[in-house]
Parts: structure tokens; C-alpha cells; sequence
């Protein structure tokens, strides 16, 4: 679990992440716009896109900054190195072959989730789903699949880290509910996402472990809210999701 309260912390490479972060937050900003989004001065904004953009991780285009391909570079090599990924992304094309529907592969990061691929968006939801993308894990059903899968202190200090906050109506946001609804998953051996993380969205999803690395990972199913596949979620979608993460789950056991 990362420790957000650390104090042997350097403030100019956290400066710098946050001028990275609202730059992919804004799509494209000035030097003018970012000093005012983070509160500091445009001279100090000006150094840190400076330096950014010597090193390649961020692009200046008439007086317009937006985040550089330098950070692609950096992200495709932790994917890659990943046996979640690694071993897991055939696995979601067998599962779009077998149903499909749009398959995503995730992993836990600390006290959160990220997207590693997706496959067969056939309803667009990319920009819902977008790999790379960190997501709490109270709120879907990637989330909750990995929190059932991890021990009681985990999740406790998930709990009191993040406070369960709410992302729609449907988000679980009462640690007593969050407990019941993970005994539930574990009992049937997926979890349900019905637009806790974003109304028009439900998924089914199963966990998966990789006892060499000790990384907790998740298979999901996942369709819009109006369409006729949401009646396969409990039955043929989340046997599905269970058999892949089995499957996928003894070959890391034995990889």
C-alpha cells in the first residue's frame, strides 16, 4: 500500500509529476493556464515544462504543451515486463472468440487498479475504459474482484486510505457494505459491476493471482447498460470470466 504521507519526498520531481498529470488531465495547456490549474507561479511552471520537454516527455507546439511519447516508451516497457499481461492477453482474445463481448485484463497497483489491454470495444467504450487508466477498486468490478482476492488487512487499509468515496449513485461507500459485498464474491466466485464506477456500465469479473510475483490481477466482461447482453452477466459471461481466470491463474502458477 503506497504511503501517500511520506516526508523523504523531493518537491521538484513532484512538481514536475504534476504538471505531467494536468497536462494529460487538459489535453493541451499554456504556461499561463497551468500556473493558475496548480497554483504556483508561470515562472516555475515554465522551468519544469523546460527541463520536460528537453528530456521528451512533454511536446511544446505553438505555445501549447501536451504530454510527450517519451512516457509511451516507459509505459509499453512495465506492460510488457508483466506476466499478468504477458500470459493474460491471449487469454482475453480466447474470451472475446468465446462471447463476443469486450474483454479487459487489469492489475492491482497498490490501493489501485490499472487497465492493462482491452479487447473487441465493440460498444466504444474506450474512453471509459482506456488502458493505462488507474481506477479505485471499491467501485467496479475489476475493484472488487481483486480486493476479495487480497487479505483482511489489505482491504482495511484500503478502506482508510481512500474512504470508499463515490463515483455514482451505485458506488458502495459504507465499510460494513463493501465487507458483505466481497464475502458475496467470494462465495460465487465473481464480482458484478452495475455502474458503481460509471452509470451505463455493468461488467462481471473474476480474480486472478500470481503466486511467483504476488500480484493480484482481473478478467472482466464488460457491456452497456441497454443492451441485451447484460441478461448473459450472471450465467454465461461469469462462468466465462471464472474459467480465464482459472486458467490463467495455474499457467502464472507454473510459468
Amino acid at each position: 500500500m503506497a504511503n501517500n504521507g511520506s516526508q523523504r519526498t523531493i518537491g521538484s520531481v513532484e512538481r514536475s509529476y504534476e504538471v505531467l498529470q494536468e497536462l494529460q488531465d487538459q489535453e493541451a495547456c499554456g504556461v499561463s493556464e497551468l500556473a493558475t490549474a496548480l497554483g504556483i507561479p508561470k515562472s516555475t511552471v515554465h522551468k519544469h515544462l523546460r527541463t520536460l520537454v528537453d528530456l521528451g516527455y512533454v511536446r511544446q507546439c505553438d505555445g501549447q504543451y501536451r504530454v510527450g511519447f517519451k512516457l509511451l516508451e516507459h509505459g509499453g516497457v512495465v506492460r510488457d515486463r508483466c506476466r499478468i499481461y504477458k500470459y493474460g492477453r491471449p487469454k482475453i482474445e480466447e474470451l472475446v472468440a468465446d462471447v463476443g463481448e469486450m474483454a479487459l485484463l487489469s492489475i492491482r497497483d497498490e490501493d489501485r487498479g490499472v487497465f492493462l489491454f482491452r479487447s473487441n470495444d465493440r460498444y466504444n467504450l474506450k474512453a471509459s475504459l482506456s488502458m493505462g487508466a488507474r481506477f479505485n477498486l471499491h467501485s467496479n468490478g475489476a475493484g472488487k474482484a481483486m480486493l476479495a482476492a487480497s487479505d483482511d488487512e489489505f482491504v482495511q487499509n484500503y478502506v482508510e486510505i481512500t474512504g470508499l468515496p463515490a463515483e455514482t449513485p451505485h458506488t458502495i461507500t459504507e465499510p460494513d457494505a463493501l465487507h458483505d459485498e466481497l464475502e458475496a464474491i467470494r462465495s460465487r466466485g465473481y464480482a458484478r459491476n452495475q455502474g458503481e464506477r460509471e452509470t451505463g456500465i455493468q461488467a462481471v469479473s473474476a480474480a486472478i493471482r500470481d503466486d511467483v510475483t504476488g500480484d493480484v490481477g482481473a478478467i472482466s466482461i464488460s457491456v452497456p447498460t441497454g443492451s441485451p447482453a447484460v441478461d448473459n452477466l450472471d450465467d454465461e459471461y461469469a462462468q466465462a470470466v471464472q474459467r480465464a481466470a482459472s486458467e490463467l491463474s495455474l499457467q502464472l502458477t507454473h510459468s
